[in-house]
């Protein structure tokens, strides 16, 4: 009876935020519901594909609501994080996100021509939750009309829930006290992977010269390199995931 009450409130804030125009954390907030809790009772429900300010993510005081983005043959989904605890941290999280999908949509504008259609796509995944940090993994295309296929990429963001900021691979081995992989282990990981068995990269690819930046951290919290398309493989051999385990 509770988990209906509940629900029934926050299906009242929803409709009062749609109704006057409020922000749906606001019309939740001035109910009286804790975010977090509501979000719970909504995610339970089975989701069929995702709407704007949609709850997608409740667990352990963190709560995520789908954003988006549509435009003709544009389309951008981004998150709105709620972190119980640490209101200024996920706002700064939260701000980061709006200024890449404005980034997305600046890019779109600018790369769209008349005689060649531009479609794309970007979505993301709350790829970790812990106790330090959370970890997504943003991914898209970008097809142009009549090209020969569409271009794919993957960037990982990984925050700190102490400051709300991106941080780096360093800094979470650092906090995990952990040294930070050398550039000939991780070069030493690529070429035993599956990907330099199958002899997947570039042949004359020899190696990388420099640390990767370009990083995600998994359920586990297991650190992934990720490099993109044509980045040191032909696109046939797609987006480089490489795990650290």
């Amino acid at each position: 009876m509770k988990g209906w009450i509940a629900m029934k409130k926050l299906m009242t804030a929803l409709f009062i935020s749609a109704a006057l125009g409020m922000p749906f954390l606001a019309a939740a907030e001035a109910k009286g519901i804790d975010l977090v809790q509501a979000a719970h009772l909504t995610v339970e429900q089975k989701l069929e594909g995702t709407v704007h300010n949609q709850v997608v993510y409740a667990q352990n005081g963190l709560a995520i609501w789908d954003q988006i983005i549509e435009k003709e043959s544009l389309a951008i989904h981004y998150p709105k994080i709620h972190l119980a605890g640490h209101g200024d941290e996920a706002r700064r999280m939260n701000r980061y996100f709006r200024k890449r999908a404005k980034s997305s949509m600046k890019n779109y504008k600018k790369a769209t021509l008349p005689d060649a259609k531009l479609t794309s796509h970007v979505n993301y995944l709350l790829s970790y939750h812990g106790d330090q940090f959370l970890s997504f993994r943003e991914y898209g295309y970008d097809y142009f009309e009549r090209a020969a296929h569409p271009t794919s990429w993957e960037l990982g963001v990984t925050f700190s829930i102490e400051t709300g900021r991106p941080v780096s691979w360093q800094e979470v081995l650092a906090a995990e006290g952990k040294r930070p992989y050398t550039l000939k282990e991780i070069n030493r990981r690529l070429f035993a992977s599956s990907y330099g068995k199958e002899h997947a990269f570039y042949y004359d690819f020899k190696g990388l010269t420099a640390l990767p930046k370009n990083y995600y951290l998994d359920e586990k919290g297991t650190i992934h390199f990720v490099f993109g398309q044509y980045e040191i493989a032909p696109y046939s051999s797609g987006i480089i995931d490489l795990p650290m385990n």
